[in-house]
């Protein structure tokens, strides 16, 4: 009960279980697995607000005015997350519980106006940043408030049971109430006439079959049937470690 997942790696490498020469191809690894994602998510992040952003609102910007932008935006993620590197503790003992309890906060908003970019044709940006913003508002709310539970802080006893709900449930719930805020603003961009329970089962159907076509049209290549199968067997595989150990 007293372990914890942090202090696996660090007992392979000072144990015996690995030869010397492996331990220094497993340590190799690990850092090139942590710099190829570093580097992967401030460039990322660096083109995203060049690009999506700066470029947008100052379009005769220079090349190397862009570039000396997108380093400042490296810098500002780098410095952003070494600020963060501090809420580890407070939010979890584990960093693993850390990151997806983070991610499950975060990501539920993304993900629904993602899918609904790309498969339907009624997601406007109105429609799209509001989404985001009420969504990422929720989600950040609750880690909020978890951080003032772990820092011992007394909480109304409805915002208790907020807190009672599993990470991972919560973000089924905001996943949800994101898709339920995409098709009711959606629905109220439209101009029939119908009634609101009209209204909201056509665009429901209307969506439907654009996410059914959409992914019809991604079973037709062959690259991405096989990624599918391979998605398809982790889904198993994590439900089964999921219900092994639940």
């Amino acid at each position: 009960p007293e372990s914890k997942g942090d202090s696996a790696y660090s007992a392979l490498i000072y144990s015996d279980i690995l030869p010397l020469g492996l331990k220094g191809i497993v340590v190799a690894g690990l850092l090139a697995a942590i710099m190829s994602s570093l580097s992967g998510a401030f460039n990322s992040i660096s083109v995203l607000f060049t690009n999506d952003y700066y470029k947008i609102r100052y379009p005769q910007s220079s090349e190397r005015k862009l570039v000396l932008v997108g380093r400042l935006a490296t810098t500002a993620a780098v410095v952003g997350a070494i600020l963060i590197v501090p809420l580890v503790k407070v939010i979890s003992s584990q960093i693993y519980l850390f990151l997806q309890s983070v991610q499950s906060f975060v990501s539920p908003p993304i993900t629904a106006v993602f899918l609904f970019g790309l498969f339907s044709k009624k997601l406007n940006s109105n429609t799209a940043i509001t989404t985001l913003i009420v969504g990422e508002t929720i989600g950040i709310g609750r880690l909020v408030l978890q951080i003032l539970q772990n820092n011992s802080v007394e909480l109304h006893p409805w915002l208790m049971w907020v807190l009672g709900i599993n990470f991972l449930h919560f973000s089924i719930f905001l996943f949800v109430l994101s898709v339920s805020l995409i098709l009711i603003l959606s629905m109220k961009k439209q101009t029939v006439k119908d009634s609101f329970a009209l209204n909201l089962s056509s665009l429901v159907v209307e969506n439907v079959n654009e996410f059914t076509s959409g992914i019809v049209a991604i079973k037709q290549t062959k690259r991405m049937n096989s990624s599918l199968v391979m998605s398809v067997v982790i889904l198993v595989i994590i439900i089964g470690l999921w219900s092994l150990w639940n």
